[in-house]
């Protein structure tokens, strides 16, 4: 019975100890040849067709639109552009709202409103997104917004 519960506590300890994990080696970066290519089609999917402003829009949507594989899309997103699939998209989302709220005809949406328009599909991850885009609220950003635009010979 002694030995059988030394046995137990050495095998405790020895599952106690941490093993040093192995390091995996940073992904090296996507081939230039790969980017090239790549980084048209993304801005492209954005920007002419403004793919942001579906809600439901995933990896998989966007490899389908461009042609592209989905490990292709974010080797080169978090490898050369430094971002997530989601940040990507939510800078594009962000812009958008930033520019509706300077069109004439806007003082009578909501926030939320111009998010939902924006292409975000809850309030949260606006909030979220747009804090982490320009640092302030979309609240604070619309009253320093409309100030400087309501006197624009005043800076600050």
């Amino acid at each position: 019975v002694i030995l059988i519960y030394c046995l137990g506590i050495k095998g405790y300890l020895v599952a106690q100890q941490t093993v040093p994990a192995v390091k995996k080696a940073a992904p090296a970066p996507p081939p230039d040849e790969m980017v090239a290519e790549a980084l048209p089609l993304l801005t492209g999917a954005m920007e002419a067709d403004r793919l942001y402003l579906d809600p439901d829009l995933n990896l998989a949507l966007l490899s389908r639109h461009t042609g592209l594989p989905q490990k292709t899309i974010s080797l080169v997103l978090n490898q050369h552009l430094q971002k997530s699939f989601n940040e990507f998209v939510n800078g594009y989302r962000v812009e958008a709202f930033k520019q509706k709220l300077q069109e004439p005809g806007q003082d009578n949406m909501t926030i939320l409103g111009m998010a939902l328009n924006a292409g975000f599909n809850s309030q949260a991850t606006f909030q979220r997104a747009f804090r982490n885009s320009t640092g302030m609220s979309p609240r604070e950003y619309m009253n320093r917004y409309l100030r400087e635009a309501s006197n624009p010979g005043n800076e600050q």
